[in-house]
């Protein structure tokens, strides 16, 4: 992640009502906060942590905030059922964070009841952020990731 990335990350935390944003992605970690009172949030400044972490990408946040400042379309689970991220285990992953997809690919899958759901891309895009892992029970409407231009 470069100096611009990040910069961009805090200036959407100190202009959203967001506190805390946590992102991961291959070998860096970066956490970013502020104080919650409204009073401190414009004088505040962000902490910000880079650590060696897995690749998953999370966001500890309002993704309703950060969608309308960051111009992003969350894909939501559109039932209750196991998360998956490949085919089979020994399988690829379907998308990667960074990946650019095509309207229609499928992102992942979801199984309910002994029947596997493809979801799939609404729009063209990359995807930024998946919320959910492998092997998770996601609840209907769970933000399981998100795409940006």
């Amino acid at each position: 992640m470069d100096l611009k990335d990040i910069k961009t990350l805090v200036e959407v935390l100190e202009s959203s009502t967001i506190n805390k944003l946590h992102y991961k992605k291959d070998t860096e970690e970066l956490i970013l906060e502020k104080s919650p009172s409204s009073q401190e949030a414009s004088n505040s400044s962000a902490k910000i942590t880079t650590e060696s972490f897995k690749e998953t990408i999370k966001t500890e946040a309002s993704s309703t905030t950060i969608n309308s400042v960051a111009n992003t379309t969350q894909i939501k689970a559109p039932l209750v059922g196991v998360f998956y991220q490949a085919s089979s285990p020994e399988a690829e992953p379907f998308v990667s964070v960074g990946r650019q997809v095509k309207k229609g690919e499928t992102l992942c899958l979801l199984e309910a009841m002994k029947v596997l759901y493809e979801v799939k891309a609404p729009v063209d895009g990359k995807i930024i952020a998946i919320h959910a892992k492998n092997g998770d029970v996601v609840s209907y409407d769970q933000i399981l990731m998100e795409m940006g231009e």
